[in-house]
């Protein structure tokens, strides 16, 4: 628990302090995107409004002539860019296709236990202290070696890096791609 502003970080939800960061990953397994911080009592909706997300995606749409979807959580709204599953009563068309895509973006959460599980110090329950350390630059480090490790051991291993990348079939780069300048968005 912080000693300052610690009402800021709470979460009700999940009933402790900290920090909410947001990630897109791929089907190559490697973290795409992610923002923040914001603080721990803020929703998943404000945090998905904050890049400007929709926007950026239908620009990218614009310029490959093809929609671009990203699939989340009840949390989100639903738009031409980003698809959740039905709620309530359903057809049992929407029913199943919820189901099969809920079973896919649990792959989107694999990136977070990722982190975690090859670093651990970014876990929050091992002893993080917001003020006294730089909590959320650890976790943009920890994204950084993820994808630098995915890049490896697709490379040297087995062409897909992770389970992301080896579930959907979808190898990240090389790591000489990955850290080439020319390539950043």
């Amino acid at each position: 628990r912080p000693v300052v502003d610690q009402e800021l970080l709470y979460s009700g939800y999940y009933k402790g302090h900290g920090f909410k960061l947001q990630s897109v990953v791929g089907p190559n397994g490697l973290i795409l995107e992610l923002w923040g911080p914001v603080s721990g009592r803020r929703g998943d909706g404000y945090l998905y409004r904050k890049p400007n997300l929709l926007s950026r995606l239908a620009e990218i749409s614009r310029i490959i002539l093809a929609v671009i979807c990203l699939y989340g959580d009840r949390a989100y709204p639903r738009s031409r860019h980003l698809k959740k599953g039905y709620r309530g009563a359903c057809s049992p068309a929407q029913a199943q296709w919820t189901t099969e895509m809920n079973c896919l973006r649990t792959t989107g959460e694999w990136g977070f236990m990722h982190m975690v599980r090859d670093w651990a110090y970014v876990d929050f329950r091992k002893g993080l202290k917001s003020g006294k350390q730089p909590v959320v630059l650890y976790y943009w480090v920890a994204a950084f070696l993820c994808n630098v490790k995915t890049c490896l051991m697709a490379e040297f291993y087995d062409s897909h890096g992770n389970e992301i990348a080896n579930k959907y079939g979808v190898s990240p780069p090389t790591l000489d791609e990955y850290l080439d300048p020319a390539n950043f968005y």
